[in-house]
Formats: C-alpha cells, sequence, structure tokens
C-alpha cells in the first residue's frame, strides 16, 4: 500500500470545509478531534444458522440458487440427477480426481453493490458467470438468515474479507450422460408444478462440477466517515480513503480476532487516523469443512466485544484428508442452467424465461 504522510502537502490536495474556531488553539498544532458517533444497536454476537452440509455426501447433480445464501449448503436444493443409478450403470460418468490445492481470495467492495458484484468469484467459474442471463447481474444477493449483513439497510457500510481455500477433490459427471439419468421425482415435477414452483424445489442450475476441501472466512464492514482536526483554530473535515481506511480496520480485527499476524509498521503512517474513521464496525466468521464446533460462527458487533476465531485449533482438525465428513463444497467448478434438462421445449422455454425473471427481480436497489 503507498504511504500517505499527513502533511501540508497532502492537506493542500485533499477536499476539506473550513470553519472558524476559537483563537485560544494554538496555531502550530493539529489535533484530531474525538467525534462521538451512534452506537451499533446490533447484538454483540449473532450465531449462523445451521445449515445442511452435515447430511451430504457429494452435491453433484443437486440444484442451486445462484440468488441464494452464497457458498451455502442453504443454497442447495433437492437432486434433479440420480447419481446413483448413473454410477451403478455407468461408473465411468462420474470422475473424483486429488487436487490438493491452497490459496486464498481477498474481496473488497466500497459499498454494499460493489461487493456484491465481486462475490461471486469466490465460488464460481467463469464458465457459469459466462452464461448469457448471468452476464451483468449481481448473483447470490440472499443474505445469511441471521442477519442479512447486505440487505438495503447497509449501504453505507464498506466492506473487505478474506477467504482461505484448501482443496481436496474435483468432482464432476458427463453432462451427456447424467440427462439419461433425471430422478423420476424431478420428472414428475416438470409436468405438474409451475415454473416459478420448479425454481423453488430446485433452483436456478444443477451443480455438474464442485471441489470439495475447507475454506475459512472472514468478513469485516464498517462505516468509513471523514474525520476532522483542529488546526490553526480552525476545523478541518477529512474524507478519507475508504479502501485504505477498510483495510487497517480489517487488519485490526484480524489481530484481535487471532485471524492472522502482520506487520503494523508496513501500514500508513495515519493509521490511528485511518482507524477511527471505522464506525459501527462488524466482524463475520465462517468455517466451512473441518469442526466447526472449533470456531464461534456468526457476525459480532465489535463495538460491544471481538472474539477468538480459534482458526489454529480449525486448522487442526482438517488433516485427515481421508475423513470424508471433514471436506465439503467449498467452490463450484459449473453450474448448468436447470431449464437443460427439460426435454419439453415449450416447458424449457417456460422455465428458462421464469429463470431470468427470478434473477432480475433479486437484483439488489
Amino acid at each position: 500500500m503507498k504511504k500517505l504522510f499527513f502533511s501540508f502537502s497532502v492537506f493542500s490536495m485533499l477536499t476539506f470545509t473550513v470553519v472558524s474556531c476559537s483563537d485560544n488553539d494554538s496555531e502550530d498544532q493539529m489535533t484530531l478531534i474525538e467525534e462521538s458517533h451512534t452506537p451499533n444497536p446490533m447484538d454483540a454476537y449473532i450465531p449462523l444458522a445451521s445449515d445442511n452440509a452435515s447430511s451430504m455426501k457429494s452435491v453433484l447433480g443437486y440444484g442451486l440458487d445462484i440468488m441464494g445464501e452464497i457458498g451455502s449448503y442453504q443454497s442447495v436444493k433437492a437432486q434433479i440427477i440420480d447419481l446413483d443409478k448413473m454410477d451403478s450403470e455407468d461408473p465411468y460418468s462420474t470422475v473424483k480426481v486429488g487436487t490438493f490445492e491452497s490459496f486464498s481470495r481477498d474481496l473488497y467492495g466500497e459499498n454494499k453493490n460493489e461487493y456484491l458484484a465481486e462475490m461471486p468469484y469466490l465460488f464460481l467459474d467463469s464458465r457459469t458467470l459466462e452464461q448469457e442471463e448471468l452476464k451483468g447481474k449481481i448473483l447470490f444477493t440472499k443474505g445469511q438468515p441471521a442477519y442479512n449483513f447486505l440487505s438495503d439497510g447497509q449501504n453505507e457500510y464498506t466492506y473487505r474479507s478474506v477467504h482461505n481455500y484448501y482443496l481436496r477433490y474435483r468432482c464432476y459427471y458427463n453432462d451427456l450422460t447424467a440427462k439419461r439419468y433425471l430422478k423420476q421425482s424431478f420428472a414428475d415435477d416438470i409436468s405438474s408444478l409451475s415454473p416459478q414452483q420448479i425454481i423453488e424445489k430446485y433452483g436456478t442450475h444443477v451443480i455438474a462440477e464442485y471441489y470439495d476441501g475447507i475454506r475459512f472466512d472472514l468478513l469485516y464492514m464498517a462505516k468509513i466517515v471523514p474525520t476532522r482536526y483542529n488546526y490553526k483554530g480552525e476545523i478541518i473535515t477529512v474524507d478519507e480513503n475508504k479502501r485504505d481506511a477498510i483495510k487497517v480496520g480489517y487488519y485490526k480485527a484480524m489481530e484481535k480476532s487471532k485471524c492472522g499476524s502482520f506487520n503494523w509498521e508496513s501500514m500508513p503512517d495515519n493509521t490511528d487516523r485511518l482507524l477511527k474513521a471505522n464506525v459501527n464496525p462488524i466482524l463475520y466468521l465462517n468455517a466451512i469443512g473441518g469442526d466447526r464446533s472449533t470456531v464461534p460462527l456468526g457476525f459480532f458487533n465489535l463495538e460491544k466485544m471481538c472474539p477468538d476465531s480459534h482458526m489454529s485449533e480449525w486448522y487442526e482438525t482438517t488433516h485427515d484428508l481421508k475423513n470424508d465428513e471433514l471436506f465439503k463444497m467449498v467452490e463450484v467448478g459449473e453450474l448448468i442452467p436447470i431449464y437443460n434438462y427439460i426435454k419439453d421445449p415449450q416447458k424449457q422455454e417456460e422455465v428458462k424465461k421464469a429463470v431470468i425473471e427470478y434473477i432480475s427481480k433479486n437484483q439488489p436497489k
């Protein structure tokens, strides 16, 4: 990060407003004015709602709501492909390949919509994002049911997050073969349910490829407000760089929650000022795979408490690569539109239209 020196030269480049103040103020001292802000009324801790991850050995052939909660089993819908029958009759149609890859991804959004636009890259392959009906659309707009951190009421927030992955297996099937093995329940519903009911039960897409593994998510969000200084008897208001300010708040939250360490000396010289620009901060912790009971999963009002993430302890529970119970869906390689599995041309077109309308209706405001 480029260092910003709070000097006379920087002052000349910043946008500020000036209001006369008392002549008693020192003419050679610049003082940060301590501000009071309306406290965040949110509870100190809101735990995550439980999902159905523990009961699912594989998500291949299941439906997925592409407007649902990102990276969550809450968005996985009813099964469409009969994988058991397909594996029995054509054992080479499904493939599981060792990946054994670790990496991390960072996301930033100056506001809610910017962050939402970046979120699909945490979970989806570019092949899915290039589908015609998804181009230019914001996906996974439904937040956690326990606390929707992406709701319309969060428009004043800036976001930054880090997501650490370990991929164990890449799992996928032959799509041409899969179309011969539709679940009978899905075939029956196609003829009896309306397009909207089909989407509600089966989602918008079918999971044709995914990666199992582990993932640790840390999200930090705060309102970035201007800071004010008393300088030579005048009040100077500085609009802070939101990317710099949220980075400082994010790293401070990481440090306090024991999610990593870093060198504060590499941060900007104006760290204290940028930290004070973070108002009503919220921390979100989530772990996919491993022993999730070791992590305090959920949302934390950092004005009231900061948790110990126990991230190191959680990682210690993920070392047994042969234990399938420890590894879950952490990334999707390919999603196929659900209407591609409907044989009747008229019903296929009706469901396609309903999917497009559903995605458009759930775009953020």
